[in-house]
């Protein structure tokens, strides 16, 4: 039996009033291994409380979560060719949130979702380099959800339950040089039609040093139960949201040789009915509106880079470009669908001290689609033991004063300090 357990507790001040955060986490897993299969026991617990100023309104807002999740999943060879996976897993979480601090009985909103699933995969090796894989899948989720308005106590997003239910099925092949995948999966969800899903893989490696690969596959999201109920002051769900559905390409290569490694990797992504938060452009007084605003497409194109010195320095470089197209209606604003970078660059350094301590700069340069581009840095010291290891750690060590998303400022020179024991 192999068991790994974790323990993390983090408290700031924060970078400004309102801005403060205390977590904890807690998690463990367990591996066994006997004559019926092989078991595996995953199991955790999060609990945070932060203020969230500015972060979903302009108010000073707290919020408080919890979350306990556990999986297990065991594996059986029932012959040489066949194996077999159950699989199941449950989640609880909550969310306690007050848009003004000081004064809960304003508006406040208690969350309870709860979820469970399972799902057994077959796995079959038919010879000749194929395999076949079939599995099914079911679910169920729900959400209970009051809330105080004007120190009247009611419901929020009500109570509300989803069940869902699928069935996958998948042919695979290796052949010398080749690999190959392709797909089908079928969806249902209470109060949605059935859907189709495909997928599509393959991979040559014409080289011992050289991989190209490339994928398709049609893409799907069900609204989820914040954008079909979830109302405050300055944001409305929509009750009819519609799920998107669209699909995806990518293709690239890998090319190792040495002490180094490129992977240059092109993508589209193509969404119809796109799911978002809208108001009238030039009234910032208007009520953020969940909807389907139309087609979305994001194209571009990533790369990473690394080096690797005779000592075991160690250069990672990575490049990502992003062009974004959302099809809003006309006089329209988005809230969320341009968040997205343009150009994001990044530079990592690994650079051994000794036997014990590793030194890691690194750098990343973000260019948004909106709002003012940025530069950061960071910087580790890392103290490695056969038991224990250590990390100080400065994030954004030139105290740049930047946001990720417009209006919400990140934390400027931030210093940590962590420890922690192998088992």
């Amino acid at each position: 039996m192999r068991t790994r357990a974790g323990l993390e507790i983090f408290s700031t001040d924060g970078d400004r009033p309102g801005a403060d955060a205390e977590i904890l986490t807690l998690s463990g897993r367990s591996r066994l291994s006997g004559r019926v299969g092989d078991l595996d026991i995953l199991a955790g617990y999060a609990r945070r409380e932060f203020g969230a100023l500015d972060f979903y309104a302009p108010y000073p807002s707290f919020e408080r979560t919890a979350t306990f999740f556990a999986a297990l999943r065991s594996r059986h060879d029932l012959g040489k060719r066949i194996v077999l996976e159950p699989r199941l897993h449950v989640r609880r979480h909550t969310d306690h949130f007050v848009l003004i601090r000081e004064t809960p009985n304003v508006y406040a909103n208690d969350h309870v979702n709860r979820g469970i699933g399972a799902e057994t995969r077959l796995s079959l090796d038919t010879g000749g380099g194929l395999s076949l894989a079939a599995g099914l899948e079911a679910g169920y989720e729900d959400i209970e959800s009051t809330g105080v308005r004007g120190g009247v106590g009611g419901p929020a997003l009500g109570d509300h339950l989803r069940r869902r239910a699928a069935a996958g099925l998948e042919l695979s092949g290796a052949h010398d040089r080749w690999n190959w995948t392709a797909g089908a999966r079928l969806n249902r969800r209470t109060g949605l039609d059935a859907r189709l899903s495909r997928s599509a893989a393959a991979a040559w490696r014409p080289f011992d040093s050289l991989t190209l690969r490339g994928s398709t596959g049609t893409v799907y999201r069900a609204p989820s139960f914040t954008e079909l109920h979830y109302v405050d002051p300055l944001n409305r769900g929509d009750s009819a949201l519609k799920p998107e559905h669209g699909w995806a390409w990518d293709g690239g290569f890998d090319w190792r040789r040495g002490a180094g490694s490129l992977g240059v990797t092109f993508f589209e992504r193509r969404e119809t009915d796109l799911i978002d938060w809208t108001r009238p452009d030039g009234d910032g007084d208007a009520v953020w509106q969940a909807a389907n605003i139309g087609r979305a497409k994001v194209r571009g194109w990533t790369g990473d880079l690394m080096i690797r010195g005779a000592r075991g320095h160690t250069l990672h470089l990575g490049y990502t470009y992003l062009d974004k197209e959302i099809g809003l209606p006309a006089g329209r604003v988005s809230k969320y669908a341009l968040t997205a970078f343009r150009h994001l660059l990044s530079a990592r350094l690994d650079w051994p001290l000794g036997r014990r301590l590793r030194l890691l700069p690194s750098l990343r340069y973000r260019d948004p689609l909106l709002g003012a581009s940025h530069l950061v840095g960071d910087v580790s010291l890392r103290a490695d033991w056969p038991r224990f290891f250590s990390r100080l750690t400065i994030t954004n060590l030139g105290d740049r004063a930047y946001a990720e998303v417009p209006g919400v400022p990140m934390p400027g020179r931030m210093i940590s300090v962590s420890a922690g024991r192998r088992f």
